[in-house]
């Protein structure tokens, strides 16, 4: 009687141990599901590189074969301690690549004498050549989009160290309140200047609207030079003057234009026949004339380079109505008002 319950006793015995297997842990997903799931891929970049972090997703490529302007200017370096020309402050032309005060010192890398313009579908380009290389220095491109003679906007490229292009250091301003010039644009005021010039910031090495607005880099052939472009966006009309720039603090927004924020004889002059000579308090700095792009110039607009027009020349100097006979200085191109 006692082996049937032996044999019901290892029965129970070997289902308990049946269930407790059943009633483990929660079954794991098999293996090979894992295997099968499904890769996801990251997508391919296809921005430009970021430079300082910021993604970029257009830059400027080489410069075009074919320029669209050109304008030529004084070469310094052929003269110590003075300019050959060029420099008439009163009509907003500036030929100071020297020190202050004595001149003794000249910088090549301020000296423009080519200053060139390109255009391709989306950029503009300026490419300046220089008279020889230096320490770093400040370059701009100055656009009037609307032909009055008040800059519209400036590009600045401030030290520009590579041959590769950069954002590094350059930035867009505009004149939003039309106040560069002053009361008579490029040409000198009777009094000193109480406007804020380019007073507003549109894009600085890199930040702004549009993260790829202007770039510049030096002059990758081996030419002492440096380029700037620009995006063609940024213009409002097809047809625009512009003109270049090179110095170092003179190259200041808020200044423009140099010709109402100092007085000639604040500023001196780089002509050694000037009895302004030498330059003084307006120093390191250079510009050439203004080229018309998109239009035919017709004489009568402030800045233009000589044979623009037929009845242009911006190397002639006439004696303006408003400048009375004993205030007027014809070997400067000045009019100079006492006290």
């Amino acid at each position: 009687m006692k082996r049937p319950k032996l044999n019901q006793t290892l029965f129970l015995c070997l289902l308990f141990v049946l269930l407790a297997a059943c009633a483990g842990p929660a079954a794991e997903a098999p293996v090979e599901n894992a295997a099968e799931a499904p890769v996801v891929q990251a997508p391919e970049a296809t921005s430009v590189p970021a430079e300082a972090g910021i993604t970029h997703l257009t830059k400027p490529s080489d410069l075009p074969a074919e320029s669209i302007s050109q304008a030529s200017d004084h070469d310094s370096s052929k003269t110590p301690l003075a300019a050959t020309g060029g420099d008439f402050l009163t009509r907003g032309r500036i030929e100071r690549p020297f020190n202050a005060n004595s001149m003794d010192t000249y910088f090549p890398e301020l000296d423009i004498l080519i200053a060139t313009l390109y255009m391709d579908e989306e950029w503009i380009y300026l490419d300046l050549t220089l008279a020889g290389s230096g320490t770093a220095a400040n370059y701009a491109l100055e656009f009037d989009t609307d032909r009055d003679g008040r800059g519209d906007f400036l590009v600045i490229s401030q030290g520009a160290a590579s041959t590769e292009w950069s954002v590094s250091g350059v930035q867009v301003w505009q004149d939003a309140d039309k106040s560069v010039g002053g009361i008579t644009p490029v040409l000198s005021d009777k009094s000193k200047a109480s406007h804020n010039g380019f007073e507003s910031l549109l894009f600085d090495a890199g930040q702004g609207d549009d993260t790829d607005l202007a770039w510049s880099r030096l002059n990758p052939n081996g030419t002492a030079g440096v380029q700037l472009a620009v995006k063609k966006s940024l213009l409002t009309s097809d047809a625009f003057l512009w003109g270049s720039w090179a110095g170092r603090s003179a190259i200041n927004p808020a200044l423009f234009d140099l010709s109402d924020s100092y007085t000639i004889e604040e500023a001196g002059s780089a002509l050694a026949d000037s009895i302004f000579y030498p330059i003084k308090q307006l120093s390191e700095v250079d510009n050439t004339c203004r080229q018309p792009v998109g239009f035919t110039a017709s004489g009568g607009e402030y800045g233009l380079c000589p044979g623009c027009a037929p009845s242009n020349d911006s190397d002639s100097c006439t004696r303006p109505l408003d400048c009375p006979e004993g205030n007027w200085l014809q070997s400067d191109c000045a009019c100079v008002y006492p006290g």
